[in-house]
């Protein structure tokens, strides 16, 4: 069974009301098998966003083509989620 922004975001070509919010903070060892697994037709809808990361996690996030947001220092993962919650309000997002 699926819900309506499950059916939104998982047809090609729909258009993307929701967003996908990843907080990352030195994920390099993990993100890039995180990021493989999301569908072509989501990417649009993902942020990733970067709390102050030391590795190559925002490389990562770039080369997989993903919106990257950076906090610019370690914030925590609270302010990573509002970071990335305001950006999707802003690109009128909503479920």
């Amino acid at each position: 069974m699926t819900g309506r922004g499950e059916e939104r975001l998982g047809r090609p070509g729909a258009a993307t009301r929701c967003k996908v919010v990843i907080p990352a903070y030195n994920e390099a060892g993990k993100i890039e098998t995180l990021l493989a697994r999301i569908p072509a037709e989501w990417r649009g809808a993902v942020i990733v966003v970067d709390d102050g990361s030391t590795d190559a996690t925002p490389q990562i996030v770039r080369e997989a083509g993903l919106r990257l947001l950076s906090t610019g220092a370690r914030h925590g993962v609270g302010y990573a989620l509002r970071l990335g919650i305001q950006a999707s309000l802003a690109d009128g997002a909503g479920c």
